[in-house]
């Protein structure tokens, strides 16, 4: 889109690069930056606790050692720490899907999450993936990240957030036996869809 290559301009006018890891091979300092940034940026949004994982959710998904698991990090020479970075992750489809994200405060105007955007439908592309999934929004026609998402999407189609229950009766007894049973965890929700764009930005 036109005005998403004008900010990706912007962004590298700016002299920001993207460094990209393949998560089995992140070392802890990147980890704990990544999971820093990504709870800063939940916070500042005042997002609801389903969106806030604990330290043993992020240990897991680095730790997993799989291969289809990326750390997109934009970095600036101002300083001294990425100033945004997201996970993408790849499935036997060649499908990849934009996970988790997060930028500090003060990138947010220098189009640093449109480069990391830009940079993976690259990267991806040259790997033979045909579609990158921008993962949903709340409300898809109302502001903030929907709208980044719907800049950037070439389509979109619905989707959901724990919906499915495969063992019905598995679930009501694990939801009767928990100490929480209103806990996120047990509680179904959907959201309205989600953005999709083609890999190979131009």
């Amino acid at each position: 889109p036109k005005k998403r290559r004008s900010t990706v301009r912007k962004a590298l006018a700016a002299d920001l690069s993207v460094r990209i890891t393949v998560a089995a091979e992140t070392v802890e300092g990147q980890q704990k930056e990544f999971v820093r940034t990504y709870s800063q940026t939940m916070t500042a949004n005042k997002a609801k606790p389903f969106y806030f994982f604990d330290p043993q959710f992020f240990s897991t998904i680095f730790a997993t050692g799989t291969t289809d698991l990326y750390l997109f990090e934009v970095l600036d020479p101002r300083y001294s720490e990425p100033i945004a970075s997201a996970l993408f992750y790849t499935d036997s489809q060649l499908r990849v899907h934009y996970f988790l994200s997060g930028v500090l405060p003060e990138a947010k105007n220098l189009g640093a999450t449109d480069l990391v955007l830009y940079r993976a439908a690259q990267y991806f592309a040259g790997k033979g993936c045909t579609e990158l999934d921008l993962g949903g929004a709340a409300h898809l026609g109302g502001q903030g990240l929907a709208v980044f998402k719907r800049a950037w999407s070439s389509g979109e189609r619905q989707f959901y957030v724990t919906k499915m229950l495969c063992d019905p009766v598995v679930y009501q007894l694990l939801r009767i036996g928990t100490s929480e049973p209103e806990s996120p965890m047990f509680l179904l929700r959907d959201v309205e869809g989600f953005t999709r764009t083609r890999c190979g930005a131009k």
